[in-house]
């Protein structure tokens, strides 16, 4: 008797099927290989290929059988990739903003699609956001392996093999330590809790400060959303004077200190007693934010062209080594003025009200109190990260979205024809 007996109905389905399996094991090797790879790129292009492949094969395997859509996740970025390519009709280089990021954008469409296309259930959300924390350990242990001793209490951790920048490393490793988190702390997976102080030591090795203040905020939001907790409070009490006892470690352990500590007594001197001598970061990133202001108010309704912030920077200041805003919002705003923002940001503000009131509709679902700390810490993440065309990030995203439409059963399903509209 075939499982799906009519049209609009839901049948359920032991375990993955073949492709959901293999999509599995190639978004693992996507996720680690275009980490670890990130400045040799053939190797690197292989590692897509393998995501790619697995994304298309599922998502061809789902349209044999059914009826496909376009999720709203995917629609959202199509728009604004339209967007970003047409901005070289007007942009201030046309060839920045046609180029720049034209095939990685497409890359992230094609995986944020087959992740869409993955998903049906809470367990498919979990089993996904598995992979990616396993992912960050993967190449965070292949940090440790291949960083010599005396280097690692230097800060900066991450940038050892593969060349990424220690910012991209430190997003992700916090994204693995919140995750972890959830899973040892709401779903008593209790081997987590090892993932999850793994994570936030690289966090600390890493010397970014947003990771490490972005890291904790997430802990500390994923104990308050956990409304089964009887004691959430109590705990959240514990973890807010643990943060506050480490904090105050970073000051007085001579090698936290000059791993980041010194990091946090200048960002408080810069903001608090206004001295700009210590902090290079912060007033480089003050003066790009003041730059952005200005190139809106130059052309405040459809900005100056997709990625032309680096390029107009560059020629009119005595910068010459391809800077971003590092703020997601001010470059954006630059960039694609008012309209972009709005096409951006829209789908951010529409998952976050739509999770409010899903987590009081659905007080069983768990997976909600996750994406909603992901989402928070991604609004606090962008004020100092370029996400609007960053693989992470977006990755993220797509991670974060299909939590909004999983169902809360713990048994699998595929949708039949006619039902598995996003």
């Amino acid at each position: 008797m075939s499982l799906i007996k009519k049209r609009n109905t839901i049948a359920p389905a032991e375990g993955n099927t073949f492709f959901e399996t293999l999509f599995e094991i190639c978004t693992y090797l996507l996720l680690t290989g275009y980490f670890l790879f990130y400045d040799n790129r053939s190797l690197q292009l292989v590692f897509v290929c393998i995501g790619l492949a697995g994304s298309a094969l599922l998502f061809f395997s789902k349209a044999y059988l059914s009826k496909l859509k376009l999720p709203l996740n995917t629609i959202w970025y199509l728009i604004f990739f339209v967007l970003a390519e047409l901005s070289a009709l007007w942009a201030h280089s046309p060839e920045n903003a046609a180029n720049s990021y034209f095939r990685l954008m497409i890359i992230m469409l094609v995986i944020g699609l087959g992740i869409t296309q993955y998903i049906d259930n809470v367990i498919q959300v979990e089993r996904i956001i598995k992979i990616f924390v396993f992912a960050s350990l993967t190449f965070s242990v292949a940090q440790f392996l291949f960083t010599p001793i005396s280097n690692l209490t230097n800060g900066y951790l991450g940038s050892s093999i593969g060349g990424n920048n220690t910012n991209t490393f430190g997003y992700i490793v916090t994204i693995a330590a919140i995750a972890s988190f959830f899973f040892a702390y709401i779903k008593n997976l209790k081997s987590y809790y090892f993932f999850t102080i793994f994570s936030i030591i690289c966090c600390f090795l890493s010397s970014s400060r947003k990771s490490l203040i972005v890291t904790f905020v997430g802990i500390f939001l994923l104990i308050l959303f956990s409304h089964k907790k009887k004691n959430r409070f109590a705990h959240l009490l514990v973890g807010v004077t643990l943060a506050f006892l480490v904090f105050i470690l970073m000051f007085e352990d001579e090698v936290l200190y000059n791993i980041v500590g010194e990091r946090f007594e200048s960002m408080f001197d810069f903001f608090l007693v206004g001295n700009t001598s210590r902090e290079g970061s912060l007033s480089l990133r003050t003066y790009f934010i003041e730059f952005a202001k200005i190139l809106l108010k130059e052309k405040p309704v459809l900005g100056h062209g997709f990625a032309n912030f680096v390029t107009i920077v560059d020629s009119e200041s005595n910068l010459s080594m391809g800077y971003s805003a590092h703020n997601n919002y001010w470059e954006i705003l630059a960039d694609l003025g008012v309209v972009g923002f709005i096409i951006y940001y829209w789908f951010y503000f529409f998952l976050f009200i739509k999770f409010i009131i899903k987590m009081f509709k659905e007080k069983d679902n768990e997976i909600l109190a996750l994406a909603l700390t992901l989402l928070i810490c991604q609004f606090a993440f962008e004020y100092g990260l370029i996400t609007m065309a960053s693989f992470y990030p977006q990755i993220v995203m797509s991670l974060i979205y299909v939590c909004s439409y999983a169902s809360n059963s713990k048994r699998k399903f595929h949708y039949s024809p006619g039902n598995n509209v996003r």
